[in-house]
């Protein structure tokens, strides 16, 4: 028995994640966290009815955007209209979109090119005319 690519196996958890109404509460930090390392990561709100995979996935979803929306000042979200996002994670993951429009409560607009810091950096970098 061959198994399943890394690939098709996060295309099967986003797709179970999409499915789920709900998730399960996780908190992401498995490495700990920049202010303090110590931090676990934690699975909670398991019972006999709701741990599956889809619920898992959809709940790490939004632990990650929970987690990113508590690094950043409640004054970033005044007067916003939506976010303005960037990177493969969220490019080639649908349900981290879903879930970052949920917890931010704004729309997510992807950036039109990939590889935005190397576009960026080249832009940068490139001569420019004088005025």
């Amino acid at each position: 028995m061959v198994s399943p690519g890394r690939d098709a196996i996060y295309a099967r958890l986003n797709e179970l994640g999409l499915a789920a109404k709900d998730g399960l509460t996780v908190v992401p930090n498995f490495l700990g966290e920049r202010h303090n390392e110590s931090l676990r990561g934690a699975i909670s709100g398991i019972d006999l009815n709701n741990f599956d995979l889809g619920r898992l996935s959809r709940g790490l979803a939004k632990g990650i955007m929970e987690s990113l929306k508590q690094m950043l000042p409640e004054a970033v979200f005044r007067h916003r209209t939506g976010i303005a996002a960037s990177g493969n994670a969220l490019r080639q993951n649908r349900l981290l979109v879903e879930v970052a429009e949920e917890v931010f409560q704004l729309p997510v607009r992807m950036c039109d090119r990939p590889e935005e810091a190397a576009c960026g950096a080249a832009i940068l970098a490139a001569p420019h005319p004088r005025a």
